[in-house]
């Protein structure tokens, strides 16, 4: 298979109690279904089991996942994703994820959520990850505002 269609997939639960339904194996196979769809190859699966998607540097897979996609050997051209809020739920670091990925030669795409490459895909995935973050941020309102009431 061509070099230039060799694709990694990232799928995570933020909680270790989602592991063993089957939201992970769900994921993948969404995942793997649009790959062939596309053409592309694919070279590894990274599985994050309970871990939040609050900040990037405390995810392992994700930590091991940039490394991969760092080394050129690996000549990994696409990262899927089931959705955009697997990847992120805080805008700026999503943001710079992507910046940083682009720079191995990366492109991000979405399994469920369709956006291109041009401008309007790029408004698109800016917005999924600041929906992921507003939804992030409420959720944690929500819990904050049932424990004073205790």
């Amino acid at each position: 298979m061509e070099t230039n269609k060799r694709a990694v997939i990232y799928i995570r639960v933020s909680d270790p109690s989602q592991v063993d339904n089957n939201s992970l194996d769900t994921q993948e196979k969404i995942c793997k279904d649009y790959l062939k769809s596309k053409g592309y190859e694919l070279v590894k699966v990274f599985r994050e089991e309970g871990e939040s998607a609050k900040h990037v540097a405390t995810r392992t897979q994700l930590t091991e996942l940039i490394k991969f996609c760092a080394n050129k050997k690996n000549h990994i051209t696409y990262l899927v994703v089931y959705k955009m809020d697997r990847l992120s739920r805080n805008m700026t670091e999503g943001l710079q994820l992507l910046s940083q990925l682009a720079n191995y030669g990366v492109m991000i795409y979405s399994a469920t959520e369709q956006f291109g490459v041009d401008a309007a895909g790029t408004f698109l995935k800016n917005v999924l990850m600041a929906a992921a973050q507003y939804d992030n941020e409420t959720k944690a309102e929500k819990v904050k505002d049932n424990m004073q009431k205790v």
